[in-house]
């Protein structure tokens, strides 16, 4: 009777543990992506209210395309992102319109890990993207 109670309250504690988990990563909003993020190198995404965003200095190397120049930086503004939250975590889908330097439009996703938003990008041989693309709001004036 003892090991069912332990074996109990380890599962009520996983449970509630998972339950925080998930709780805490669906805390995120489209109010707390709305506003500038940048990149280290210069890159810049702006996100507004009305499901617009702009975009300066992306590398072309974060669309998972063939053909694709990988070291090409684009802008471009008017191109539309909807916040998901799923059940692997919440990320940002943006609808790239058409990218001149690409010759296609094309959608992508912006993934959010705590207070930085990232893309992948470099495929390596077994499929897998190598490498992350990273953004961290830009605090407001």
């Amino acid at each position: 009777m003892r090991q069912v109670i332990q074996y109990l309250l380890l599962v009520a504690a996983l449970a509630l543990a998972l339950a925080l988990a998930r709780c805490e990563g669906e805390t995120i909003r489209n109010k707390d992506i709305i506003g500038t993020w940048v990149n280290e190198s210069g890159a810049e995404i702006h996100f507004k209210e009305n499901g617009r965003f702009s975009y300066r200095n992306l590398p072309t190397a974060i669309f998972h395309s063939d053909g694709v120049k990988v070291h090409v930086l684009i802008s471009g503004d008017g191109d539309t992102w909807n916040l998901r939250l799923e059940d692997t975590g919440p990320s940002i889908y943006l609808e790239f319109y058409w990218i001149d330097e690409i010759k296609r439009r094309l959608p992508e996703i912006l993934y959010v890990d705590g207070k930085t938003l990232y893309f992948t990008y470099v495929p390596d041989v077994k499929g897998a993207y190598a490498g992350r693309f990273y953004f961290e709001k830009k605090p407001e004036k």
